[in-house]
């Protein structure tokens, strides 16, 4: 039986694990990394990177829009000549740069890009956005291969829902709760060489 380990104090929504580096992800139903929140550090700066699209079905889902404010200076060994004054500006964003002389004997002059820019959240339907949450509040069976048919080639399978399959006091014309399904065991090597992550054992 494979079994997802369970990290203590995750966010709702997306149900996403720190890293010890500062940076988080969220697994989907396959059990594959998603980034999520990407953190880099330097000895100058601290860079936060997010998942664009993530973030903005987060904003659809709380019905809310995103503001960042922008103040950026860089130091230079001289001033720019000419000066530097210049303004962009649209319905999402208005950003002003420019140039100046700080008087320094070692770096005299810089510029400045200060503004802010407005991220909107994703335009989908409420009943879309739950397909943002990297599992389903609804509980989901995978289906397996048990035979296939030798007249059509076709694969029969199965559901492992416990409520559609037959049992020792109930007849429901499916296969019986206990049929063995067989795979390779390749199958696993993603799992068992993730032993934190994952947990491996023998169902009772």
């Amino acid at each position: 039986m494979l079994r997802r380990r369970r990290v203590p104090g995750r966010p709702w929504y997306f149900d996403a694990i720190p890293r010890n580096d500062g940076s988080w992800y969220y697994l989907d139903d396959a059990g594959r990394d998603h980034d999520l929140v990407r953190t880099r550090r330097t000895d100058t700066e601290l860079r936060i990177d997010i998942a664009a699209l993530p973030l903005r079905r987060y904003l659809a889902v709380r019905s809310r829009l995103l503001v960042i404010q922008h103040d950026r200076v860089t130091r230079l060994d001289r001033v720019p000549d000419p000066k530097i004054d210049a303004v962009d500006r649209s319905d999402l964003r208005h950003f002003a740069f420019h140039s100046g002389d700080i008087r320094s004997v070692e770096h005299p002059g810089f510029v400045r890009l200060v503004g802010k820019q407005i991220v909107l959240p994703i335009d989908a339907a409420p009943v879309d956005l739950d397909l943002a949450r990297p599992h389903t509040s609804e509980r989901r069976f995978p289906e397996f291969t048990l035979a296939v048919d030798p007249s059509t080639g076709e694969r029969i399978t199965s559901t492992r829902d416990p409520d559609k399959l037959s049992s020792h006091r109930t007849d429901r014309g499916t296969p019986h709760y206990l049929t063995r399904v067989y795979f390779r065991r390749e199958v696993l090597n993603r799992y068992a060489s993730q032993r934190s992550r994952y947990r491996i054992e023998a169902a009772d």
